[in-house]
């Protein structure tokens, strides 16, 4: 089982909650809302990819956000949080059936982008990315932006985070708890005892106690799948060696009129059945 998407997974699950994902929005914006009912949760599910998704979006106060999660640095954020804003664009589009050559200014909920980071490498405690730095021409003034605040959730790191939300507080003990324990254990144990810690220590008992089955069996799928693109990329690039192998062996075949026994021995190449067979004499 792989290990690169139980926290993602873990997130994304919690904050599909209204009232988790309320008290992280209240965390994060210094706000006191306390009807979960205000929260409109909208998930894009695999919105392009497994590699490409979005892990948590949701519209309170007239404001639309994404969350989302990260275990390795990634400054193209912007770039994929545009993707994730113009694909929730068209789900609105089709929800309100709005018509973009009408007279009346067609009003949206102002987007915000937030990731909670806590990978290994060493990065600041909050820092902000803009999609303007993608950009090549850096003189110019853009005639777009998107910002995406960065906020470090790793031990020592914003820490009024973790007293204000008992969801990050939860989320974060969850996955320290994972990561300490992958030193001795295989990733499933380490998961089954971070869930017992977690229900036993009252720490997100109630999520965890439900929602166990749910993150392991979408751990497995995200590996099943990302095991099987995988092996078609594995099987792919031996295709693509396979056939540069070939015509190399023709090219030179063609060239100096050799025959095939010479032109793998010339180049080195092991001459099989299965290579005899693919090449037209």
């Amino acid at each position: 089982m792989s290990g690169r998407e139980y926290r993602s997974t873990t997130l994304s699950m919690m904050m599909q909650v209204p009232e988790y994902a309320l008290d992280v929005y209240n965390a994060i914006n210094g706000s006191n809302w306390t009807d979960p009912n205000l929260v409109e949760v909208i998930l894009l599910e695999n919105s392009f990819s497994l590699s490409v998704r979005n892990d948590s979006s949701f519209i309170i106060n007239t404001e639309l956000n994404f969350f989302e999660h990260q275990s390795t640095y990634n400054p193209n954020m912007p770039l994929r949080s545009i993707i994730y804003f113009a694909n929730m664009l068209k789900r609105l589009y089709k929800k309100y059936d709005w018509d973009f050559y009408s007279s009346p200014l067609i009003s949206l909920p102002t987007p915000k982008f937030v990731v909670l980071y806590n990978g290994n490498t060493k990065r600041p405690e909050v820092e902000i990315q803009r999609l303007s730095d993608h950009f090549e021409k850096q003189d110019l003034e853009p005639q777009i932006e998107l910002i995406v605040t960065v906020y470090n959730i790793n031990p020592g790191f914003n820490e009024n985070l973790r007293k204000t939300s008992k969801v990050i507080t939860g989320y974060c003990t969850f996955v320290e708890k994972v990561k300490a324990l992958r030193e001795t254990m295989e990733l499933e144990e380490a998961l089954d005892c971070s869930f017992d810690y977690c229900i036993n220590n009252d720490i997100m008992s109630d999520f965890f106690r439900e929602k166990r089955g749910d993150i392991k069996e979408m751990i497995q799928f995200d590996y099943s799948a990302e095991r099987r693109a995988e092996l078609a990329a594995k099987d792919g690039f031996k295709r693509g060696e396979e056939s540069a192998t070939i015509t190399h062996i023709t090219n030179l075949m063609n060239n100096t009129k050799c025959s095939l026994e010479e032109a793998c021995n010339s180049l080195g190449i092991q001459l099989t059945d299965n290579l005899r067979d693919a090449i037209v004499m």
